[in-house]
C-alpha cells in the first residue's frame, strides 16, 4: 500500500511539473477582436489582433506587439477556431487566445507570432 501511494504521488508530481512547464511560456490574452487577417501565401493561416496587446509569457520568437496569435487554417481544428473567432467578432464578444508555448516551431506560421493552441469565446 505504501509503495502504491508513493507511486501515485510521484505520478501526480510528474504530471503537475509537465503541465507547469508546458504552459509556462505561452501567450494568453483576453480581449475583443479588432482585426482578423486570412492569408494564403503557400500556407493557409489567419492572424488575430485584439484591443489589448499580447500578454502572458510568450516564446522568444513571438515579438509582434499587435498579433496575439496565428491560426493554422490548413486543418479542421484551425478552421473551427477561425469560425469561432468570426462569430465572436460579429457578436462583439471577448475571446481568450492561448498560444502553443515555448516549443520548437512555436512561430512556424509567422516568424514573429505565436501559433494558437486554443481559443474560446467569453460569455457575456
Amino acid at each position: 500500500m505504501r509503495h502504491l501511494l508513493r507511486r501515485v504521488t510521484l505520478t501526480a508530481s510528474a504530471l503537475l511539473a509537465f503541465l507547469a512547464t508546458s504552459t509556462a511560456f505561452a501567450g494568453d490574452t483576453t480581449g475583443t477582436i479588432t482585426r482578423l487577417f486570412a492569408y494564403e501565401n503557400g500556407r493557409h493561416y489567419a492572424l488575430i489582433q485584439l484591443d489589448v496587446p499580447p500578454a502572458g509569457t510568450r516564446p522568444a520568437c513571438a515579438t509582434s506587439t499587435s498579433n496575439v496569435g496565428a491560426v493554422d487554417l490548413s486543418n479542421a481544428s484551425g478552421q473551427a477556431q477561425f469560425a469561432m473567432l468570426l462569430t465572436a467578432q460579429s457578436l462583439g464578444r471577448q475571446v481568450r487566445v492561448s498560444g502553443v508555448g515555448d516549443i520548437t516551431g512555436a512561430c512556424s506560421l509567422v516568424s514573429n507570432t505565436e501559433n494558437v493552441s486554443y481559443v474560446y469565446m467569453i460569455e457575456p
